[in-house]
């Protein structure tokens, strides 16, 4: 049983989704910038969890009221955006802190491809991502990431890694985000500054983590 199959049948088991489905819409003719009011994308995009077809893709809009938000991603086999081989659509909301979660089908194995958000007039950064190979490969090239705490240290060395075009994955192994509230050495004070214990104060720290433009990369 993988990851997904074990997910979905925990959903299945609470009566709750643990990955809630968002609305799909099919019209791939409304405007790129047809949403319900103006948005950032403060704190990039990622991508991970790649199968021989698809790959899950996220990011986190920032509006600027509090309401329903719909946003458009498109995937595409070029940095530019123009060889589209996705175009869809989704809602988020507060409920899910207006993150975006998708796991777009229909790609081809062994593929690099590019992807993009975009809603009220704004665009997020292009992405890169790439599906896993279907039969055996003449190499597999990874890269390590691990213990990453934010108020003391920085993460250049995940723009380095970024920087990189023959890496075929990366592998965190733990400690993405720090619970504690210490303020550290750096300058680089923990938010919320107490040690987490609330939903609330899990996603203010993912969004401090997520809004350092290293990290982002």
């Amino acid at each position: 049983m993988n990851r997904r199959t074990f997910l979905q049948g925990l959903s299945l088991v609470s009566g709750s989704s643990l990955l809630p489905l968002l609305t799909h819409c099919a019209d791939s003719q409304a405007p790129l910038d047809d949403a319900g009011g103006a948005v950032r994308f403060a704190h990039g995009v990622a991508s991970g969890d790649p199968l021989q077809d698809r790959v899950i893709l996220w990011t986190r809009v920032t509006p600027e009221i509090d309401a329903p938000v719909r946003v458009r991603y498109r995937v595409a086999t070029d940095p530019a955006m123009t060889d589209v081989h996705i175009d869809a659509q989704v809602l988020t909301d507060a409920s899910r802190d207006y993150t975006v979660k998708v796991d777009p089908a229909g790609l081809a194995p062994g593929t690099t491809y590019y992807y993009q958000f975009v809603s009220g007039g704004a665009r997020s950064a292009v992405g890169r991502t790439r599906t896993l190979p279907s039969g055996p490969v003449e190499r597999l090239r990874l890269v390590s990431l691990s213990c990453a705490r934010f108020n003391s240290g920085f993460y250049n060395v995940y723009r380095a890694v970024a920087g990189r075009a023959d890496l075929d994955a990366v592998l965190h192994l733990g400690d993405y985000i720090y619970e504690n509230g210490s303020a550290g050495d750096l300058g680089r004070a923990h938010d919320p500054p107490h040690e987490l214990f609330t939903l609330a104060d899990y996603r203010r720290r993912y969004a401090q983590y997520r809004s350092d433009l290293d990290l982002q990369e």
